[in-house]
């Protein structure tokens, strides 16, 4: 679907699939916090993904590397998968699993780790 915006109600009858992000920001698991910096230089993003060969290892917020050395590998910062739902899942089900995370963003995997994109719920309450 890209980037458009759906609303909360024309989201409950879709998968997650149909309203991820299919090109989220990514960083590699070799990446560096300068490489972070660069990327959040855009305001818009606010959450980038690591992935190691097509499979989500974790992600990076900008809190999670103020204050660290440019040279620092995103490796040793970045959080370990905890937040997933698959593309086949309901928004329903994606908005339960990011109340009990405590966050509006959950990584798109499939069942090996296969990175497909990210599902958000925006600042404006509807999805992404």
């Amino acid at each position: 679907m890209g980037t458009s915006h759906v609303t909360l109600d024309e989201a409950a009858v879709m998968t997650v699939g149909e309203v991820m992000i299919s090109r989220p920001k990514t960083l590699p698991a070799t990446a560096t916090v300068a490489d972070a910096r660069r990327l959040f230089e855009n305001q818009s993003v606010r959450t980038a993904l690591v992935a190691e060969d097509g499979r989500y290892t974790g992600e990076l917020t900008r809190a999670d590397i103020e204050g660290l050395d440019d040279a620092a590998p995103i490796s040793a910062v970045a959080s370990t998968p905890t937040g997933t739902v698959a593309k086949d899942a309901t928004v329903a089900a994606a908005m339960e699993r990011m109340d009990a995370a405590g966050t509006d963003r959950l990584a798109v995997v499939d069942a090996d780790g296969t990175l497909h994109g990210l599902v958000c719920l925006s600042r404006s309450g509807g999805y992404l």
